[in-house]
């Protein structure tokens, strides 16, 4: 309080000439004060941010589990082949982790067929419980030709889907990549 009291004892002493420049330099000092107090505290909610999602999957994201609990076989519509690929996610945490990435590639024996991308998910799996998840999947025959001239292509020209599809790729959740490699049996294959 005394220092102020000094300043403002030097303000009366400064001639008029001067008090504007003052001024001027007084309003980019608090300016400039406000702007480092903000990114202060901009910094400091980034790295709160970064340590919890940072706590969550060192101590409880190596818990989280997957299973692809199928693949339905939807049959031919409007030239494409129609799968529903299932999956069920199990967080047994106290925290909601979200499914972010997935990227699945499908292949009947060794043929590629199809891909599933999905980026940007953004798929919350809920604390201590199973979260299920069906991503449809058309796989075009223009893009497939070359499988119809194969022994797949046999049942494929038949109206039915092998009875076991191969599924490999990733999953990441909150930073953690889950590896997916899975031989899955094809329901509705009637």
């Amino acid at each position: 309080m005394f220092y102020f009291f000094l300043i403002k004892e030097k303000l009366k002493k400064v001639d008029r000439w001067h008090f504007p420049l003052f001024k001027i330099v007084r309003f980019f000092a608090k300016a400039l004060l406000k702007m480092c107090i903000m990114k202060l505290l901009l910094i400091g909610g980034a790295l709160t941010y970064a340590a919890s999602r940072l706590f969550k999957t060192a101590n409880t994201g190596k818990n989280l589990e997957y299973k692809i609990t199928g693949v339905k076989w939807q049959g031919f519509k409007h030239g494409a082949l129609k799968l529903n690929v299932n999956i069920s996610f199990f967080n047994p945490t106290d925290y909601i982790l979200t499914v972010n990435y997935l990227h699945l590639n499908i292949f009947i024996e060794k043929f590629q067929i199809a891909t599933i991308d999905k980026l940007n998910w953004n798929f919350p799996v809920n604390a201590a419980q199973n979260s299920n998840a069906t991503i449809p999947v058309s796989i075009y025959l223009t893009d497939a030709l070359w499988l119809l001239a194969t022994n797949v292509g046999k049942l494929l020209r038949n109206g039915k889907m092998p009875e076991y599809l191969k599924i490999k790729g990733n999953i990441k959740a909150d930073g953690l990549v889950l590896p997916v490699d899975e031989q899955i049996k094809v329901t509705g294959n009637e």
